[in-house]
């Protein structure tokens, strides 16, 4: 997500540890810039997406190179 142009979404096991992390706010802010420079927003989007069959597509991109 921090390097990717495009919508990013993760599985729902990371994506339930997110929610509970962004709620601590200056860990996760302090986290975002140690490791990736920038702070890295949750977007909602499951109304939007078809969350399951969208992460399946994409999740062969989140590899690191």
């Amino acid at each position: 997500c921090s390097i990717s142009d495009e919508k990013c979404v993760p599985s729902d096991v990371v994506d339930k540890a997110w929610h509970l992390f962004i709620i601590h706010t200056k860990l996760y802010m302090d986290f975002c810039n140690k490791y990736f420079g920038k702070y890295i927003h949750h977007f909602a989007c499951k109304g939007e997406l078809d969350y399951e069959n969208f992460y399946k597509t994409k999740v062969k991109s989140y590899e690191i190179k």
